[in-house]
């Protein structure tokens, strides 16, 4: 699974949590690596506690440009409150996030394919879907992050 790889890059963003570049982006790499694994388990809650028989497929254009695409535009869309941490980020709770976003990556194998979640963008999306969304939304914010790095002096 590809996620699995846009994780183990997260993870070896560790060293660099403090790296902060305000013209490349308003928040530092601690915040992208903070979102990111927040995006992921949160997502994976929700198809948790979704049920399938509730899902309804409905058009969206936003969705097939971007999931045709394969990738996210930046400064289109804004974080959802639920996902945008405002507060300082200690490395001790992105590490915490990390291991758990690995343990829900196994278990989300598992979950029936009907499970899903509904986007603020996309709509609902189902769990063969929503693995793709998880991957190129975490590959869009390491894209930042290694922009971040490489712009830093």
């Amino acid at each position: 699974m590809k996620l699995s790889k846009e994780i183990e890059e997260l993870e070896r963003m560790l060293p660099n949590v403090s790296v902060k570049n305000t013209s490349i982006s308003e928040r530092g790499i601690d915040w992208h690596m903070d979102h990111s694994l927040t995006v992921i388990n949160n997502v994976y809650d929700l198809l948790v506690k979704s049920n399938p028989k509730e899902y309804r497929w409905k058009f969206n254009f936003v969705r097939l440009v971007i999931f045709t695409k394969g990738s996210i535009p930046r400064g289109k869309a804004r974080a959802p409150k639920a996902v945008n941490n405002k507060e300082e980020i200690l490395i001790s709770d992105v590490k915490d996030k990390l291991a758990l976003a690995k343990t829900n990556l196994e278990l989300l194998n598992s979950l029936p394919s009907g499970v899903f979640f509904n986007h603020p963008y996309f709509g609902n999306i189902k769990k063969d879907k929503t693995i793709k969304f998880l991957q190129m939304h975490t590959r869009h914010h390491y894209k930042i992050m290694k922009d971040i790095l490489n712009t830093k002096g």
